[in-house]
């Protein structure tokens, strides 16, 4: 969407239509961008935390624990496992 420089009012149209018309959808923002002006438009808020070289993600809504990433290599897919 940045490509296309789009307005503000024009990301709100396309988040509304998209959350509308697909089940599952991800809005990828860098810190830049104020995440929290995004947040009706979701469900689920994850965060990208990296610890000691390791990258987990964070679900802060709704609030739960950490996340590592595993990769199954017999099926392409990827799945979340809590972490302790």
């Amino acid at each position: 969407m940045t490509t296309l420089e789009p307005t503000t009012s024009d990301i709100d149209n396309y988040c509304r239509y998209i959350k509308k018309k697909f089940e599952l959808s991800f809005l990828i923002l860098n810190s830049n961008n104020k995440p929290e002006k995004y947040y009706s438009f979701s469900d689920i808020h994850l965060k990208f935390v990296l610890i000691c070289g390791t990258l987990f993600l964070k679900c802060s809504t709704p609030a739960s624990a950490l996340f590592g990433v595993k990769v199954t290599n017999s099926i392409p897919q990827i799945q979340l496992d809590h972490v302790l």
